[in-house]
């Protein structure tokens, strides 16, 4: 095929996790029993009438401030006109003519992308299908979204994920979105046009509702591929919006591109929110790009960094213990390898553990850090402590102490390298290998209780000898 220049804009919608929706004091929670958070306007009952939540305008404030845009001072709403059985006032209130914010950027990994705009707008009610009956849960009618616009700065599956993944960051690290994809709280609509100019002419086709980066990925580089089979046989694209299809890993039609009449909204006048900016902008919390730095500056690995900045909820537990214990790189070893092993063994989340056992892993940790007790009896005392939920400093009490006197660990040395050929002959032949397995077999001597720092120092010594 010939070569084809590719452009991708995403649209992502955020739910806003306030505490009620965005016109109504009803409950936002969706998870609740079906049709339980609901009042007169979320089912469109006649003179029922839209307030502001603007808890969740706060939210896009501070969003927009993390997102370098502008921010228009003069709040205003419009209708979206559209006939589908999950919207029973027949329109979405939303931000057409006036977004709230526009004009910002995200840097990824890789490079800057621009964001065109986003705006607030309210959520529709839940169909579910059963038995070829529609059935509706009003739950989520009205409940707030933000929808981000990008610019079409976006030339690759790869970086389609990195954009959507930092963007995820900022919502989840502002704590105005969970981020969860699987459950729907963030989806992603993906526009791709292709054409062999330079800057892009194709037809542009949209992915709705992407619920997963895996999903995002496969859509896009299997629409590039298909898009450019038609166009290779002299077919046209349609202008048109199409989902992914999980089972047949394929996009499919679902129908033609529609154009809306967007009007004013009459039952919302314009809101100055000049003096809320300064006072929102003053309590903005650190940031994902902030966060990585200082991390990174701690020694932390960078692959711990991603980790980390992937799943706000791995970050609290982390930011917890490392404060406690003032030992980030530390800390951050214990909770990835150890804890996060421990908790995919046990087929659960993060949010299922208790807080005895952060407690727990806080002690563990400046058992370590004060060498109270080895690597190896850390482990095991993370065994048990996350069994039984005893304390560590009351398990420790029970254990040898850790051995740091530099003359008797010398003896432990020197015996070993004495009665062993084969360590001999490792420590004629590379040296520089033989450190670890030295410090194993001390460790196997001492029922792992040698100090490893000054274990190790002592046979990088006695190498240099």
């Amino acid at each position: 095929m010939s070569d084809y220049k590719v452009t991708i804009g995403i649209e992502i919608h955020a739910e806003i996790n306030t505490k009620t929706k965005m016109f109504t004091n009803s409950k936002n929670s969706f998870f609740d029993k079906v049709n339980t958070n609901i009042n007169e306007y979320d089912v469109a009952l006649p003179g029922s009438l839209p307030i502001v939540n603007m808890n969740v305008v706060d939210n896009a404030i501070s969003l927009a401030y993390a997102l370098n845009m502008q921010i228009d001072h003069i709040l205003k709403f419009d209708r979206k006109p559209y006939r589908h059985y999950d919207l029973p006032k027949g329109f979405q209130i939303t931000q057409f003519f006036h977004p709230i914010a526009t004009n910002g950027f995200v840097e990824t990994k890789t490079k800057k992308i621009g964001i065109e705009e986003f705006h607030i707008e309210e959520d529709t009610a839940k169909a579910i299908i059963e038995n070829d009956i529609v059935k509706l849960d009003y739950n989520r009618s009205g409940v707030p979204l933000i929808e981000i616009v990008s610019k079409p700065e976006i030339y690759s599956a790869f970086e389609a994920v990195e954009y959507l993944k930092e963007i995820k960051a900022i919502l989840t690290f502002l704590n105005i979105c969970d981020g969860k994809l699987e459950n729907g709280s963030m989806r992603a609509d993906v526009n791709i046009s292709i054409d062999k100019e330079e800057y892009c002419k194709g037809q542009r086709v949209e992915i709705k509702n992407l619920n997963s980066f895996n999903n995002v990925e496969k859509a896009i580089e299997f629409e590039i591929s298909r898009q450019k089979e038609l166009l290779e046989n002299n077919q046209e694209v349609l202008f048109e919006t199409r989902m992914w299809n999980e089972k047949i890993n394929q996009t499919i039609a679902m129908r033609k591109k529609q154009l809306y009449n967007y009007l004013p909204e009459p039952n919302i006048t314009p809101i100055n929110i000049s003096n809320r900016l300064e006072n929102i902008k003053q309590k903005m919390p650190k940031l994902p790009k902030q966060i990585k730095e200082e991390l990174k500056n701690s020694n932390v690995s960078e692959n711990y960094i991603d980790i980390l900045i992937a799943d706000y909820s791995i970050f609290k537990v982390f930011d917890k213990i490392s404060k406690a214990t003032n030992n980030p790189t530390l800390t951050s070893s214990w909770v990835i390898v150890e804890l996060l092993g421990k908790i995919k063994k046990d087929n659960i989340k993060i949010e299922d553990i208790s807080e005895k056992d952060v407690t727990n892993l806080i002690e563990i940790i400046l058992l370590l850090t004060q060498n109270k007790i080895s690597t190896k009896q850390a482990k095991d005392l993370f065994e048990e402590s996350y069994k039984s939920k005893t304390s560590p400093n009351e398990l420790a009490k029970n254990l040898k102490p850790v051995i740091s006197d530099e003359n008797i660990l010398t003896n432990i040395i020197n015996n070993i390298i004495t009665n062993n050929e084969n360590v001999k002959k490792m420590l004629a032949e590379r040296p520089e290998r033989a450190i670890g397995g030295i410090v194993g077999l001390v460790m196997k001597e001492t029922n792992g209780c040698a100090d490893p720092k000054i274990t190790n120092m002592l046979i990088a010594k006695l190498i240099k000898r």
